[in-house]
């Protein structure tokens, strides 16, 4: 499946939207798995702000197919009313996440860079079956 669903029913007058998705241990899902995310945001009104947040999903979730273990679940839940995003994504290693400052000759390791500086905040914590990786993202930041 490479949609992505709603997460439940809100309290009427919510503005809180949120989407979750299993994610398959296939990086060639990754595609329509950023196709989804795409098209969540824009009908979130979050358009201008896609291109960037997909870019942090999908470091996120490739860190996950290569570091991770397990299961993985990418979570997606947006404030309308103070224009927050935040993003989650869980998988079954505890092992944490490392920003690395790889040399100008190494091809691989910025994947948490990018993910430091295109979000306005980001950490991760530990779960019961592994850990959590989020960030947010602010409308018009």
């Amino acid at each position: 499946m490479t949609s992505l669903e709603s997460s439940g029913t809100h309290p009427p007058g919510s503005a809180f939207s949120a989407v979750r998705q299993q994610i398959p241990r296939d990086p060639s899902a990754l595609a329509g798995i950023r196709r989804s995310v795409r098209e969540t945001l824009h009908g979130w009104s979050l358009k201008a702000e896609a291109e960037d947040v997909v870019l942090i999903i999908d470091e996120l979730l490739v860190n996950a197919l290569i570091h991770g273990a397990g299961e993985i679940m990418l979570l997606l839940a947006v404030d309308e009313v103070t224009g927050v995003l935040r993003g989650e994504v869980t998988d079954e290693s505890p092992s944490s996440p490392a920003v690395l400052e790889p040399g100008i000759d190494q091809q691989d390791g910025r994947g948490m860079l990018l993910v430091k500086h295109l979000a306005e905040t980001w950490g991760w914590q530990t779960t019961a079956d592994g850990k959590t990786v989020w960030f947010t993202f602010r409308s018009g930041s």
